[in-house]
């Protein structure tokens, strides 16, 4: 592996107009950069995902060999392997990538090229009937009721109105087929849209 191979123009050339998502990851796994197909496959802002760790996008099922397969790739120069994603929408992603480290403006980065395997379908209930996926916002809402908050504690993080809550609450209701908060909040847990990557990451810029 050349040391300089990442400070070609074409290396930039690539990363900004390939097709297939790419993320350069620096130290601590944080996002260093993406490019517009990383951004259209997680379904985020740029601004939301540079400067992140990683690990939040991860599924908390594929977080055990997050450490190990970057001690790989830092020791072996590259690897490959396969991860499940959150996007922004709250479904999963099974994808295959390669990552390979690099030497770019002067930093030890490591790169990874995403291939996106397989969308996960909408998550369906026990009895088999499908739910219709609450929007981001509403994951939001939700993870934090599920967290205790009251509703003008979750206005005040997230900058919209007591009113706005509550109509997220109710639309996510009507979406998941329940009848009060509580059976919301264990609704939403018991099928996987609420797990430690969501209700812990910080509030989302996302239209009320």
């Amino acid at each position: 592996m050349s040391e300089e191979s990442g400070a070609s123009g074409f290396f930039w050339m690539a990363f900004e107009k390939s097709s297939n998502a790419m993320v350069l990851l620096g130290d601590g796994r944080k996002i260093v950069d993406v490019n517009d197909a990383a951004l259209r496959l997680m379904g985020y802002d740029r601004d939301q995902m540079v400067g992140a760790g990683w690990d939040r996008f991860v599924a908390p099922q594929s977080w055990r060999r997050l450490e190990s397969d970057w001690r790989t790739v830092q020791r072996e120069g590259e690897i490959t392997s396969t991860r499940e994603l959150i996007r922004a929408d709250g479904r999963r992603v099974d994808v295959q990538f390669a990552g390979r480290r690099e030497i770019l403006t002067g930093r030890k980065l490591v790169l990874y090229v995403i291939l996106e395997q397989h969308l996960r379908p909408v998550t369906c209930s026990n009895s088999g009937e499908c739910l219709a996926m609450p929007t981001r916002r509403e994951l939001e809402v939700i993870s934090r009721i599920a967290m205790g908050y009251r509703v003008h504690e979750i206005a005040a993080e997230l900058f919209i109105s007591p009113a706005t809550v509550q109509t997220h609450v109710r639309k996510a209701m009507v979406k998941l087929g329940t009848r009060s908060q509580a059976q919301l909040v264990a609704r939403a847990i018991a099928t996987g849209l609420l797990d430690p990557a969501v209700a812990q990451a910080p509030a989302l810029a996302a239209s009320a």
